[in-house]
Order: structure tokens, then sequence, then C-alpha cells
């Protein structure tokens, strides 16, 4: 959530980022209708991670781009992420 958002039981004003992990159980079309709820709720930056094939992807309105596991970042901001460790461990 942005600092300066309500807190809230039930989030109604849209996050900064959402960021969806892949599981075996959770499937890239299941992902994707969740990215794209969170797109019609407003929210702008959108990861989608997929652990198994060591990936990371941005999610927009025309759908997922693969991005750089190890450059996540959201501009004019301090959010960043670099999966690197977080892959190696799964090794």
């Amino acid at each position: 959530m942005r600092a300066a958002a309500p807190r809230e039981a039930v989030i109604t004003a849209p996050p900064l980022i959402c960021v969806e992990i892949l599981s075996p159980d959770n499937r890239i079309y299941r992902a994707k209708l969740a990215l794209v709820d969170y797109l019609a709720m407003g929210v702008v930056h959108n990861w989608l991670i997929d652990p198994i094939r060591r990936a990371a992807f941005r999610f927009d309105a025309t759908g997922p781009h693969e991005a750089d596991p190890t450059a996540l970042r959201i501009p004019d901001s301090p959010i960043h992420l670099d999966l690197t460790d977080a892959f190696a461990a799964l090794d």
C-alpha cells in the first residue's frame, strides 16, 4: 500500500504494487486472472514471478512482459527487487 493510503480491512484504494508468485497450485492462467483484476482496480505496477523458470514479468493492459529478475524496480521510488538470492536458494 502507499504510505498515504487509508488503512482498511477490505482494500478499496489500489495498492502501489501487486506481486503474484507462481506455485505448483497457481498456474499462469489463474495468475493472469488475478493480474487483470489488479489492473481493473487501478494498480499500475504488477509483477509476476515464476520461480520454476527463474523468470519475472511486468504485467500491464497489453499482457505480460518479461523483465530482468535482477532489476525489478518501481520508478521514482526506493522499491526494487533482485531475485538472484531467492532463485539461488531454490537450487
